[in-house]
């Protein structure tokens, strides 16, 4: 059975650099997808070796599929709520 949840500490050698990579990223409004706050990358970041090891940590074959998001960066801000305000969280 697959994980439900995981996390992994110190994953990458360089997460700062990883970090400016997928800053410089284009990051379209136009090209809004998901039910998610934010805006997705209009390409995916690359990461050498991330799909396999992965595969490796949950024991399963990890690939991109079609049509997916794989790889793409999200640029979520402060101000990006997804429609969530103060009064719709009051009970």
């Amino acid at each position: 059975m697959l994980p439900s949840f995981m996390i992994v500490d110190n994953f990458l050698r360089d997460p700062l650099a990883v970090r400016r990579m997928a800053l410089a990223l284009d990051y379209d409004p136009a090209f809004k997808q998901g039910n998610y706050p934010g805006l997705l990358s209009t390409r995916p970041l690359p990461i050498e070796g991330l799909d396999a090891a992965v595969s490796r940590l949950i024991g399963a074959p990890v690939k991109p599929q079609p049509g997916t998001s794989h790889c793409h960066c999200r640029l979520t801000l402060e101000i990006d709520r997804h429609g969530v305000t103060v009064e719709s969280l009051e009970v």
